[in-house]
């Protein structure tokens, strides 16, 4: 079944599954990992980007952590300098 979306007027079909009795001419092999070996963060605005952080694997990441480790060390300077000229 497809959705019709009202708003854009045209069919949505992420949703859709196809089904081939053969398998395609150029295989693809797609890996997914349950348990990432670290994580990456990142912050968008308008007017720009933070730069990534990237946490290691094992890392736990609780509020204490992420307070002082991200946002104190990292994202508080940056919109400190990226928004000095700014009301």
């Amino acid at each position: 079944m497809r959705r019709y979306s009202r708003w854009n007027r045209h069919i949505t079909p992420q949703n859709d599954r196809h089904y081939s009795t053969e398998p395609p001419g150029d295989l693809a092999i797609v890996e997914h990992r349950q348990h990432p070996r670290g994580i990456m963060w990142a912050g968008i605005c308008a007017s720009g980007k933070t730069p990534l952080i990237f946490v290691d694997e094992g890392v736990k990441i609780n509020k204490e952590v992420y307070q002082k480790d991200i946002l104190e060390a990292v994202v508080l300077p940056w919109s400190r300098e990226h928004f000095k000229n700014t009301k």
